[in-house]
């Protein structure tokens, strides 16, 4: 097809599909879609495994299939749909999808990146390495968020989350850091701007314990994209003060202490977090969900436990609804908890 960007030319129908706590949800769907909106969608595709390190290294294929593992499992507690996205090379989605890319991050760095994955990998700082996969399993994590936005906005079939890795939220337009490669929240917020109609304002809100630098500095120079990061303090990658608004007003940083516990996260939620999601009015809430923030993440020092990430989910959901959000994966190490704590979120998202 030759359509290029959509106009936006209705509003998405929030009275139809918006889930407030404590309020019954309208549902003006069909049945099976309304069963889907019930649910919370996974978007996953065993190809986002295949970026691997050499040696041990934190951000590992186990990561992934160890959530999988556990959502699958008879103890998880959530209603889920399982989505794959679409990645044949010749598709529309995937057409559109290398567009959005190409406006989100330099020519130039895409180029070298993916010249680098066909030579058989390398590394592109100390703690950034790449295989011969590398860049296609980025684009397949990206094309994971990309199909969740689609799932949540274009289908109206409720919350969705990006069960991808690597992470995304440290690329900057020609860099890529601190494990990622492909800014995956950027990339479909801006997929949501382009793509999906009544999207005029997007917001992201990012409680990964690092800051989000490639993320803002993307939103930096787009108005329609308000950032709001939870993240420690003093800490990698050393960006993200509280005093940096942005030129145009669209950029919350909360930086926490270190031992930071739930108490700490819920004032800070509730007293600057919240208000800076409702007052951006987004038509879309994409969440860079890290769960590096666990008191057992061996890379920070902030003690949230698996049980707080569902009490983050269930205060958004009550700022803002359910319907409008899209989750993926970004930072989490400890094998053991990440699991439970991506349970607690999704278990939040779905409709009671």
């Amino acid at each position: 097809s030759s359509q290029g960007p959509k106009r936006h030319t209705m509003p998405l129908p929030h009275h139809a599909l918006l889930y407030f706590v404590g309020a019954p949800m309208l549902l003006l769907v069909g049945s099976s879609q309304r069963a889907r909106a019930l649910s919370v969608g996974v978007v996953y595709t065993p190809k986002v495994l295949l970026h691997r390190a050499p040696a041990a290294h934190p951000e590992c294929p186990e990561r992934v299939s160890g959530i999988r593992e556990h959502l699958l499992s008879q103890d998880a507690k959530v209603k889920l749909e399982w989505v794959e996205p679409a990645l044949e090379a010749s598709s529309e989605a995937m057409r559109r999808l290398r567009g959005v890319i190409d406006e989100v991050h330099w020519d130039e760095y895409l180029r070298e990146l993916q010249l680098r994955c066909e030579r058989g990998g390398g590394s592109i700082d100390h703690d950034t390495y790449l295989n011969e996969h590398s860049f296609d399993g980025a684009l397949a994590a990206t094309a994971c968020w990309v199909e969740a936005v689609r799932r949540t906005l274009e289908r109206q079939e409720g919350p969705s989350f990006a069960l991808a890795r690597p992470p995304g939220h440290h690329a900057t337009r020609s860099q890529g850091m601190g494990f990622c490669l492909i800014n995956h929240a950027a990339v479909a917020a801006r997929y949501a701007l382009d793509y999906c109609d009544g999207v005029e304002r997007v917001a992201i809100l990012d409680f990964d314990v690092h800051h989000g630098n490639g993320i803002e500095s993307i939103a930096r120079k787009d108005p329609r994209i308000f950032y709001c990061s939870v993240h420690e303090g003093g800490i990698f990658p050393f960006t993200g003060a509280a005093s940096d608004r942005g030129v145009h007003g669209n950029i919350l940083n909360v930086p926490v202490v270190a031992d930071a516990n739930w108490p700490v996260y819920e004032a800070k939620l509730d007293k600057a977090v919240l208000p800076f999601l409702q007052d951006a009015k987004p038509d879309l809430v994409i969440i860079s969900a890290g769960y590096d923030a666990l008191d057992s993440d061996e890379l920070a020092s902030v003690a949230l436990r698996p049980e707080d990430y569902g009490k983050i989910m269930k205060k958004v959901v009550s700022a803002i609804g359910r319907e409008r959000v899209v989750l993926g994966l970004e930072g989490g190490y400890n094998l053991r908890d990440t699991p439970l704590a991506v349970e607690a979120s999704l278990q939040a998202l779905q409709a009671e």
